[in-house]
């Protein structure tokens, strides 16, 4: 189980930063990606398709009501540029989320 329950079930959620303004929303949640916790897998940009990836450690609320989440200042890490990398992460993601049968 990870630190942050509320955000295994985020897929969906708006993500915004301290500052006012929208970052982008969930695509993935992949609550236990590192030894230190989960991260979220963030759409960002308004035409190009773009992931980012945000370590759970680095929201700073979740109002699941509102399905929003708001993250710590300078929370967004850098976007994946490559399309290759971008539909890897999603795999991996993809993959995280099916529990593993047998």
């Amino acid at each position: 189980m990870s630190r942050r329950p509320e955000l295994e079930c985020a897929e969906g959620f708006s993500v915004e930063s301290e500052e006012p303004g929208r970052t982008g929303c969930v695509a993935a949640v992949v609550p236990h990606a590192t030894a230190a916790g989960g991260i979220l897998l963030v759409h960002t940009g308004g035409h190009v398709c773009t992931l980012a990836s945000v370590p759970f450690d680095d929201v700073e609320s979740v109002d699941v009501g509102g399905r929003r989440i708001v993250l710590r200042t300078g929370g967004t890490r850098e976007p994946e540029r490559s399309r290759r990398r971008t539909r890897a992460a999603t795999s991996v993601a993809r993959r995280a989320a099916v529990p593993n049968s047998g």
